[in-house]
């Protein structure tokens, strides 16, 4: 998507904003290969925005174990320690996953593991992309980053109800999948036309 913007408008998107559908590490790893500035939530970035994992019966939660870059180990609530054990690989016809796998060394004495594990030590599985999640989340947090996705549905979102209350489209004309997409490009094209002449712009001649 973000190449065919490039391609259509011959400019380099530097910022991007979307919903959580688009929230995954593949899509965080590509926004900081490409440097773009992206706003993107994953699909439990509300639980965190709301301090859900916060709750006692979130508390051993893998968020709430705090994460030492020094040592690259993690610390539970209890204050006992992660090490890291190996990197596990998951691979699929189009797709690879890669985790670290850090193990507890000290559960065995903890009153609460229990409430923690049903094995006998605890085991979190990390992808090594967490930091871009963790990086995005802090970002969408911050006064800046909630200004900045706040103002995406006054972009996005306000077209459809545009289209549909103002324009009348309500529904297509014309039936199968490849006719109504070529409908809906054309209510796009319409659309963009409206706005580039609104800013100014003089849409290039054929």
């Amino acid at each position: 998507m973000i190449e065919k913007a490039e391609s259509n408008t011959q400019e380099k998107v530097k910022e991007v904003a979307a919903d959580s559908g688009y929230g995954s590490y593949a899509n965080y790893e590509y926004l900081e290969q490409k440097g773009i500035d992206g706003y993107v939530p994953d699909s439990n970035f509300q639980q965190y925005k709301s301090g859900e994992y916060e709750k006692e019966e979130n508390r051993y939660h893998y968020s709430n174990f705090a994460y030492g870059y020094a040592s690259d180990s993690y610390v539970c609530p209890e204050g006992k320690r992660l090490t890291y054990w190996k990197t596990r690989t998951n691979k699929t016809e189009s797709r690879q996953w890669n985790h670290k796998v850090y193990k507890g060394r000290d559960c065995g004495a903890c009153q609460k593991r229990s409430l923690c594990t049903k094995a006998k030590m605890r085991q979190l599985l990390i992808d090594i992309r967490e930091p871009l999640l963790q990086k995005m989340r802090e970002k969408l947090v911050s006064e800046e980053g909630r200004l900045k996705y706040f103002m995406r549905q006054y972009i996005i979102e306000p077209i459809f109800g545009h289209l549909k209350f103002n324009v009348g489209y309500r529904n297509f004309l014309l039936r199968g999948l490849e006719k109504v997409r070529a409908e809906f490009k054309l209510m796009c094209i319409g659309w963009n036309l409206k706005k580039m002449l609104k800013l100014g712009i003089k849409p290039a001649t054929i």
